[in-house]
């Protein structure tokens, strides 16, 4: 048995369905879907539909089917980490970028070397994601992505704060000591970007 965490498969990848007789026998044959969770059956009872290769199996939203539906790996491929994918948890909101990693404000990151980011002077800057732009009236909740025409927005020291596209920033470290509320608990954020409860 291999270690969930350290799967191929993350939260928010876009996948698809192989077209298989069990696949087929659900209807979701060649379907598209987002990764919703990940379990090791034999330690929590779930049924999995596929050959549960290492005790393992993948939660995938299917669009198509409005519901999740738990399956086993060699049924899916991988087709994008969803950029702009959105997902909260507690009153934090996190957000995938084409590099497959989720964000949140106060994530520090260094702005990619190119040609638009050297006309501005901010190549190579580090700095705090501030939040994120999506076009005027675009539901981000209703949609559960910022869509294709968004921009990550990170304060740079002195410099304000630049608009910039997702394969315009890479992540550096996670934002110590960012406050979340979930579950009834405050939870803080360490240097390795874990949630702990907080102190009485």
């Amino acid at each position: 048995m291999k270690d969930v965490l350290n799967r191929e498969w993350q939260i928010g990848d876009h996948v698809k369905v192989a077209d298989r007789a069990p696949t087929r026998e659900l209807g979701i044959a060649n379907a598209s879907g987002i990764v919703f969770g990940l379990t090791t059956p034999s330690s929590t009872g779930i049924a999995i539909t596929g050959a549960q290769v290492d005790d393992f199996g993948v939660n995938v939203w299917i669009p198509t089917q409005q519901k999740a539906m738990w399956l086993g790996e060699e049924l899916l491929s991988f087709v994008s980490h969803g950029a702009g994918g959105v997902m909260k948890w507690g009153d934090v909101t996190f957000v995938r970028t084409g590099a497959g990693r989720w964000i949140t404000r106060g994530d520090k990151v260094r702005v990619v070397d190119t040609s638009a980011t050297r006309q501005s002077g901010i190549a190579n800057a580090v700095g705090t994601v501030a939040g994120w732009t999506t076009p005027p009236g675009f539901d981000v909740d209703a949609e559960g992505t910022l869509g294709t025409d968004y921009s990550i927005d990170v304060s740079i020291d002195e410099r304000g704060i630049a608009s910039l596209q997702d394969g315009e920033i890479e992540f550096v470290s996670p934002g110590a000591g960012q406050v979340m509320h979930a579950n009834g608990k405050t939870l803080v954020r360490n240097e390795q970007g874990r949630w702990i409860k907080q102190r009485e």
